[in-house]
């Protein structure tokens, strides 16, 4: 596995959590340091996609500064959803539409 290394100054507080953190779950530090540091990552990158998607939904974002931020992959997606979304309004809509008819 390919990996970033980092040095991080880390405020005398967290260290002395971190330390009885190693020690009740006896691991290694760097190693519990970058468990922790990859969920956190994944966390706010999920959170944040989710906020854009929203934002891209809401035709608050253009397509173009979308693809710009996330890549084309990513936007392509978010597009789908988007598409796959009004649909399922549009469908929603007709039907309730003709229930009250």
């Amino acid at each position: 596995m390919d990996a970033l290394q980092l040095t991080v100054p880390i405020p005398a507080h967290v260290a002395r959590d971190l330390d009885i953190l190693v020690g009740l779950l006896r691991v290694d530090r760097e190693k519990l340091l970058a468990e922790m540091l990859e969920r956190e990552v994944t966390k706010e990158k999920e959170r944040l996609l989710m906020e854009l998607g929203t934002l891209y939904a809401q035709d608050k974002i253009a397509k173009a500064d979308l693809v710009e931020i996330v890549g084309e992959t990513i936007a392509s997606e978010m597009e789908l959803i988007k598409q796959k979304t009004r649909q399922s309004w549009t469908g929603a809509a007709h039907y309730v539409h003709r229930a009250t008819d």
